[in-house]
């Protein structure tokens, strides 16, 4: 007998996030499990693979999504990111775009164009730019 695959309902936001914690959780415990049993030689060779390592899991963290931002983000761009990250999930979920359209009494389609639209500048124009 094969043994119950735990399924979260449908519909639960973060599934995803919530397995991509988990594992890294996981990864860190074998980690330092195998660094109790087989201590490292050298501490620079294990931190510059470390840092190797890192680097390029945010690069491709940054490639994979693109609102995770950086160290010079601003607060426009991350507000920016954000709401279109949102209207992007209720465009993609029929169910709460009809919820949506039900709320501001309008068609599906109308409400699907109107939020499309809104994901061009969802936070308004961006604030001047200022030389300092």
């Amino acid at each position: 007998m094969t043994p119950a695959i735990r399924r979260y309902p449908r519909g639960v936001w973060g599934q995803s996030f919530l397995h991509l914690v988990s594992s890294l959780i996981l990864a860190t415990q074998l980690r330092s499990i195998d660094c109790i049993n087989n201590p490292p030689t050298s501490h620079d060779s294990t931190m510059s693979e470390l840092r190797y390592t890192a680097n390029n899991s945010l690069e491709q963290l940054h490639s994979r999504y693109t609102g995770t931002g950086h160290a010079d983000i601003t607060k426009y761009e991350w507000m920016t990111h954000q709401h279109r990250d949102t209207l992007a999930s209720i465009v993609g979920h029929a169910p709460l775009l009809s919820y949506i359209a039900i709320a501001d009494g309008e068609s599906r389609g109308r409400e699907k164009f109107e939020v499309i639209e809104r994901m061009l500048q969802p936070c308004g124009l961006p604030p001047g730019k200022t030389d300092e």
